[in-house]
Formats: structure tokens, sequence, C-alpha cells
């Protein structure tokens, strides 16, 4: 059991310090351009770990990893609908990937594995008053 914050927290202080060792591998950059990118890194990648790490904490873990595999999925959407970059088929197949694997895995694993083995018999008797059918 460990602390979404703090897990974070070593994740992100491991990054700074892996970045700052490759740091002169990096082209010149102006004092705007660096601005510009630690505002990158403090604005999507720091606050948005921080707050996932805090909302997690209001859903269990199932749930919190398919929101993650939905950026993969988001993430061209936006880059389409925000700055109209073109979508190519390679990334809607991937998309349709990612979407259809958390879909059969809810159906799969969250709950409704008993669904797809009922059979027409057992539908039946719970739509004419039999047993009540859990899923």
């Amino acid at each position: 059991d460990g602390d979404a914050f703090t897990s974070c927290l070593i994740a992100y202080t491991l990054s700074f310090i892996i970045g700052a060792i490759v740091l002169h591998y990096l082209p010149a950059m102006s004092p705007i351009e660096w601005v510009s990118v630690a505002s990158y890194g403090l604005i999507t990648l720091a606050l948005g770990g921080i707050f996932y790490s805090m909302g997690i904490q209001f859903t269990d873990a199932f749930t919190a990893n398919l929101i993650c595999m939905l950026e993969i999925f988001l993430a061209p959407l936006w880059a389409f609908l925000l700055f109209h970059e073109t979508i190519s088929g390679l990334s809607l197949i991937g998309a349709l990937i990612v979407i259809g694997g958390i879909v059969l895995n809810l159906l799969l694993f969250n709950g409704y594995r008993d669904f797809f083995s009922l059979n027409k018999r057992d539908l039946l008797k719970n739509k004419h008053g039999g047993h009540k059918m859990e899923v």
C-alpha cells in the first residue's frame, strides 16, 4: 500500500535528476525558450501528476488505470480539435485497439463474466419471475 502522492514525487524527482544529467546535450536555448519548457513541465506534468494522485484516492485502481489509458485516445483527438492536426490511419487503429481493450476488460473482468455465461433458459426464468439474475 503506497501513497500515490509520494510515488509521483519520487518519479518526478528521478525524472528531474535524469534531465539534469542530459541537460548539456540539449541545444542552446534563449531564456524565453527555457521559461516555456519549464512552464510546460510544471503545468502539464507536475500539476497533472499531483491532481491525478489526489484523484485516484477517490476511485479504485482499475478505474484510475482506465482513465489513464484514455489518454492514448484523447491526445490525438484534442490535437485534431484544437490544433487541426490530421489523424493518421494508424492513430485511429491504435485508438480503436485501446477502446476495444478497455471495453473488453470491463466486460470480462469487472463483474460481467456471469452475463456471458448465462444461457437462454436462465434469461427466460428471470423474465418470468424465476430467480434473480445477478450481474
